[in-house]
Parts: C-alpha cells; sequence; structure tokens
C-alpha cells in the first residue's frame, strides 16, 4: 500500500516475494500472520474497493505537501472479515472480473491500432 497520498489507492498484491526485498518508507507491506483467517488477495482487494477503508485512510491521513498515512494506523483499520471460503469465493468472483477486464482493455487497444492503420491508409501516410 502506498502511503503517500493513499486516496491514489497505489496498492499492489504480491505472490512472489523474494526473500532479500529493500522496502521504500512509501510503502506499507500488509499480509496475515495466521493464514486461517484471511486471504491476502481478498485483502488487497478490500483496499481496492471499500469505501469505509478509504474513509479510514483519509481519516487518519497526515496533512501536508505530500498526505501520508503509517503502517501503525493502517494496522488499526476495522476490516470486515467474513469466513475465509467466503472470501476465497469473493476473491474467485473478483479475479473473474478483472480477467474480463484485461480482455476488454486488449481488444480496445487492438481496435484503436487497427483504426490508425485504416485512418493512414486513408490520408495516404
Amino acid at each position: 500500500i502506498s502511503t503517500v497520498r493513499p486516496y491514489l489507492k497505489g496498492f499492489a498484491y504480491v505472490t512472489n516475494q523474494p526473500k532479500d526485498v529493500i522496502y521504500s518508507t512509501g510503502y506499507a507491506v500488509l499480509s496475515s500472520k495466521e493464514k486461517n483467517i484471511l486471504d491476502n488477495k481478498y485483502l488487497f482487494y478490500l483496499f481496492f474497493g471499500s469505501e469505509s477503508l478509504m474513509k479510514q485512510m483519509t481519516d487518519k491521513m497526515e496533512r501536508g505537501s505530500y498526505p501520508s498515512i503509517n503502517q501503525a494506523n493502517i494496522e488499526n483499520f476495522t476490516i470486515p472479515l467474513p469466513p475465509l471460503e467466503t472470501q476465497r469465493q469473493i476473491v474467485e468472483k473478483l479475479d473473474r472480473q478483472m480477467q474480463a477486464l484485461e480482455g476488454v482493455r486488449l481488444l480496445k487497444s487492438e481496435a484503436e491500432k487497427r483504426i490508425e492503420e485504416i485512418l493512414a491508409g486513408v490520408w495516404g501516410e
């Protein structure tokens, strides 16, 4: 989670974390210590899409040239925590939707390229 300007939703989900990692002070790294109560990808989607978490972030944000939030505040957020199986079902549904969205982005990009090629042919460029 980006701790600088958190309202920009600078979140990432890391699947394979190298052992020798250097972290920037501009990011907070969150994960579940308890593997049986929280799915880390559920946590990622929750931060990405929850208005209540975004409100908690902006309420705890320190104002200034670069509004920021510290990791201690993030770790004390209240999060909805359904049973692990429900979290996994939510993640599965959201993963499918994200894949569909990526497919639409690819189609859009290909269509834009074809339009440029057609226009270039029309204008003799």
